[in-house]
């Protein structure tokens, strides 16, 4: 076996592909990128190996290396024979880890943009390659931790219990949902009654349209308004905002396109994008792992799942095609999934201590999945509430910091009644409804509620039919006000008390101290906007009742 130990003070080396397995890094792996022969090896080696899929081939992994090369360093421990590529494991590290020289993750190609990862070998050679290459990684980082998630079903595991591996090991099985377009029973799921009255509820709304997208410009036209659509769902479920926070994950979005690795399909109505998915593709199957977005303000109509059969009925025409609803435990992918295989995730370290915490978090993960609870929701709902928790010790002795929303008792004490006057002066006053890129503005700092909590309440009031006027400035949200009316009133237990669904209900004022002065300006340019039928009112507590203190041409009573 050949060993390739890397060095602090050098981890730039002439590339040569001697026999036998060695490891590649930095420098030294854009260098084998840009040899025809390793890439053409590398191509074989991605259609002729069974367990393989498009995040295995050489083009995503091109696209992603490049893209990302300042911010995670590559690493590719490969096997020759008679100068010809035998196998390989593609992997990466966040940029400067190995020149500390300190515990760190190595991950599979991709990190978590990629939804499997792991290696390629020619037949006979799948398990003696992997441990040569794990065994070589871990003597030239002794407190490197190997994370590959998720291997794909097929792919050898068997070894991982052997004696010189157990230790070193911890291994997971995800069960992987699928959609087989060759299952006979699969015609039936067109014909559901639930998805065509969604449908057909989409249809009464507008010019409802579902389209493949397949030209460059206009899929570059379109992919700002499904990043903020992703990030919006993305930082109010999980606090995580991808494309806000990375720019480049734009531009891998772009590659990945231009490489010819992305089906892309939008669903439209009144030209306005209210469902998307960009999935992954390669060898006549479909990852929904990529971009999964739908357009909060009309979720009322479930527009994500109409999507979803659309774009199922479409793939349905190619028998031969495998819609892979990707592991993770979500119940829904299980209802709709015609078939099941396994696939797996696999922590490799030295260290005792991360195998015994990866080994504790399996069994975790299967006592979650005993109860019938989702994992990844489990430790997510942790996660926020500590995030919660840390932000209100953080600002406990800081007064005055305004609220996400005032929270006034439904009561008629606290209800004022907005007469629209015909002479209203013209107002300049820019107001935008469920704007995602304002909403996605708001900031923890000067506030009581964090952006966590903001986005989640911006989602599931639009999700409930409720609008969201904002205003914002200076790349920062100043004022929102909750806007309810009709179905969205009937459905609400409290509200439905006092109003009717032909009121039109602004509630939950939320104002930055900088912008009280001008919240009445605010105030006046959404009822501007309100339509003249049905009444417009106001559900406010004393304490936010100085904000419209000072209307000139609207009363309240």
């Amino acid at each position: 076996m050949e060993e390739t130990i890397v060095s602090k003070e050098d981890v730039a080396r002439k590339v040569s592909m001697k026999e036998g397995t060695s490891l590649f890094i930095a420098d030294e792996v854009y260098a084998l990128l840009g040899d025809d022969k390793f890439l053409e090896d590398w191509d074989s080696l991605y259609y002729s190996c069974e367990w393989s899929n498009a995040f295995f081939s050489p083009s995503f992994a091109k696209c992603f290396y490049e893209v990302f090369e300042q911010e995670y360093t590559p690493i590719i421990i490969a096997q020759f024979e008679n100068g010809n590529l035998k196998a390989l494991l593609p992997l990466n590290v966040e940029a400067n880890a190995v020149l500390e020289q300190k515990t760190f993750k190595v991950k599979g190609v991709g990190y978590h943009y990629a939804e499997y990862q792991g290696w390629l070998a020619e037949r006979g050679l799948e398990v003696s390659f992997i441990k040569e290459a794990l065994a070589l990684l871990l003597k030239t980082f002794p407190t490197a931790e190997i994370h590959l998630k998720y291997l794909p079903a097929k792919i050898p595991v068997d070894w991982v219990s052997e004696p010189a591996w157990s230790a070193k090991c911890a291994l997971q099985e995800w069960g992987r949902p699928l959609m087989r377009m060759s299952d006979p029973e699969l015609p039936k799921f067109f014909k559901k009654r639930s998805y065509k009255t969604k449908l057909n509820r989409l249809k009464r709304s507008g010019k409802l349209e579902f389209k493949e997208v397949t030209d460059r410009n206009e899929y570059a036209d379109m992919l700002p308004a499904l990043a903020l659509q992703f990030d919006f769902r993305q930082g109010a479920m999980f606090n995580k905002k991808h494309f806000q926070d990375n720019p480049k994950k734009t531009d891998l979005m772009m590659r990945l396109f231009d490489a010819g690795l992305l089906h892309s399909t939008i669903l439209t109505l009144d030209g306005e994008i209210i469902a998307s998915i960009i999935a992954v593709t390669g060898q006549n199957w479909i990852h929904l792992g990529g971009i999964n977005t739908h357009s909060p303000e009309h979720a009322v109509h479930s527009p994500g799942f109409v999507h979803f059969v659309l774009l199922s009925e479409m793939l349905s025409k190619d028998e031969n095609m495998v819609f892979d609803l990707t592991p993770g435990g979500d119940e829904y992918k299980e209802r709709l999934a015609t078939d099941r295989d396994v696939t797996y995730g696999l922590i490799i370290s030295n260290s005792k201590k991360a195998i015994l915490k990866g080994k504790a978090r399996v069994e975790f993960d299967e006592l979650m999945l005993r109860q019938g609870r989702r994992p990844v929701s489990v430790e997510n709902d942790v996660r926020k509430e500590l995030h919660i928790w840390k932000h209100r010790a953080k600002n406990l002795t800081k007064r005055g910091l305004p609220k996400l929303y005032d929270n006034p008792k439904v009561r008629l004490e606290n209800v004022y009644e907005i007469n629209k006057k015909e002479d209203c002066e013209q107002l300049s006053f820019k107001v935008k409804k469920n704007h995602l890129e304002d909403l996605l503005l708001y900031w923890s700092e000067g506030n009581q509620a964090t952006r966590w909590e903001a986005l989640t309440h911006f989602m599931k009031s639009m999700e409930r039919g409720e609008d969201v006027y904002c205003v914002s400035r200076n790349t920062e949200l100043m004022a929102c006000i909750w806007v309810a009316n009709g179905k969205a009133i009937v459905k609400s237990e409290e509200l439905s008390t006092v109003f009717s669904e032909e009121d039109h209900v602004m509630y939950h004022f939320y104002c930055k101290p900088q912008f009280k002065k001008e919240f009445s300006g605010f105030f006046k340019a959404i009822v501007q906007q309100m339509p003249v039928k049905g009444h417009i009112k106001a559900l406010l507590s004393k304490d936010y009742k100085f904000l419209i203190e000072n209307l000139n041409c609207f009363k309240a009573g």
